[in-house]
């Protein structure tokens, strides 16, 4: 039944009370205000409430299905929390099932590159002193939220060396596609054989992408 609120004379259905509604993330509000943000297209995350225990943390977040993907076999759109097990490598979702404020909890998985839960590990987890972790050489602004809430939570918690570490040097300009390799095109093309050859064939169209990806080279 389609249920209407009278408001000072004015009819009000539900769908039009829901548009009202502007959500935060992109409301007109400064990110440094911001408590939940934008990580990617797929991934928000509040910057705010977040958990050190030891070598591991726990972020809520909130996930978004993408076009593409299997959403009948696998629950592409969800909120909750993750946990990183910085010792391990590993994580472990706990999805909000929307009663009573319960969690499903799901096993523990090794990170790999690719995962939300890699991103996290390797932007946050050298504030745990978990030993191989430094910090990133590139960091959003999210991160850079994210960064300082851990420190001022946790910042007798934090090696000495990472805890006023405020201004951390970004990487050169380039597409995100080039982080891992130092922004450079040809190291990019040496670790990617099938697209190395592509480019190989087709050194004009291979030069414009260079260009569309920013490279240092």
């Amino acid at each position: 039944m389609n249920r209407q609120l009278k408001v000072f004379g004015i009819i009000l259905t539900p769908l039009v009370i829901g548009l009202s509604y502007i959500p935060i993330s992109i409301a007109g509000v400064p990110s440094s205000k911001q408590k939940w943000m934008q990580w990617n297209n797929a991934w928000g995350i509040d910057t705010e409430d977040i958990e050190m225990k030891g070598k591991r943390l726990r972020f809520y977040v909130s996930r978004a299905g993408q076009p593409g993907e299997d959403t009948v076999n696998v629950r592409q759109t969800w909120q909750g929390k993750i946990r990183i097990s910085c010792d391990s490598m590993k994580a472990r979702h706990e999805i909000a099932d929307g009663k009573y404020g319960n969690h499903i909890v799901y096993n523990w998985y090794h990170l790999r590159q690719g995962l939300f839960g890699y991103d996290l590990a390797s932007h946050f987890c050298y504030l745990t002193g978990e030993p191989g972790f430094t910090p990133e050489g590139y960091q959003s602004a999210v991160a850079d939220k994210i960064r300082d809430t851990i420190i001022s939570k946790y910042r007798k918690n934090i090696p000495t060396t990472y805890t006023y570490k405020k201004s951390i040097p970004k990487a050169p300009e380039c597409n995100r596609a080039l982080h891992d390799y130092d922004c450079s095109y040809s190291k990019y093309l040496d670790s990617n054989a099938s697209i190395k050859a592509w480019a190989d064939a087709n050194p004009d169209m291979a030069n414009k992408e260079r260009i569309r990806l920013k490279s240092v080279d």
